[in-house]
């Protein structure tokens, strides 16, 4: 049974607080078909990505900011025999925390009463019957 390398290379996402990573492994003639198995350890969700063999032995997956997972490669023959390759673990860095606002102070003061001064003067012509 042939061990597949899966090597890395990673670029960050910054809007998405992902990190995309692009997953590599040496190609066989005599595959058929590849899956990708990306668990996340602290959920224990997983996915299972199946895709024909296509010359193009690669897979680019974004995982979110702050967690774990266990990555493996498996490789299907022309008779269905999986080959498991090692299990990679990717672990995310944790997300920048947002600038947090200051908490407002807040403070009273007593009014004094003043007397009310009725500056209002009416312009309006009073009607006539």
């Amino acid at each position: 049974m042939k061990k597949y390398i899966i090597l890395l290379s990673a670029l960050l996402t910054l809007s998405t607080q992902a990190e995309k990573y692009t997953i590599y492994w040496n190609e066989d003639k005599n595959v058929t078909d590849y899956s990708v198995d990306i668990t996340c350890i602290e959920t224990g969700f997983g996915t299972l990505k199946r895709f024909a063999s296509s010359g193009n032995p690669e897979y680019t997956v974004e995982l979110p900011d702050g967690l774990t997972y266990n990555i493996k490669v498996i490789a299907y023959s022309s008779d269905s025999i999986p080959a498991v390759s090692n299990t990679l673990v990717i672990r995310t860095k944790r997300p920048t925390p947002q600038v947090k606002a200051k908490a407002p102070v807040i403070r009273a003061k007593r009014v004094e009463d003043e007397p009310i001064v009725d500056s209002t003067v009416s312009t309006r012509k009073q009607r006539r019957d």
